[in-house]
């Protein structure tokens, strides 16, 4: 099996994470899994 890049990118909340993940994967032209976490507080 073949496999591609794996990012994986941090930062603080509302910094821009997703925008810039969507943008990395809209540029490589291929098929992308976009998989988005987060810790739960409460």
């Amino acid at each position: 099996m073949k496999r591609g890049k794996f990012y994986f990118i941090t930062g603080g909340a509302r910094s821009g994470k997703s925008t810039f993940a969507e943008k990395i994967a809209e540029s490589s032209g291929k098929k992308v899994t976009y998989n988005c976490n987060s810790r739960s507080t409460g």
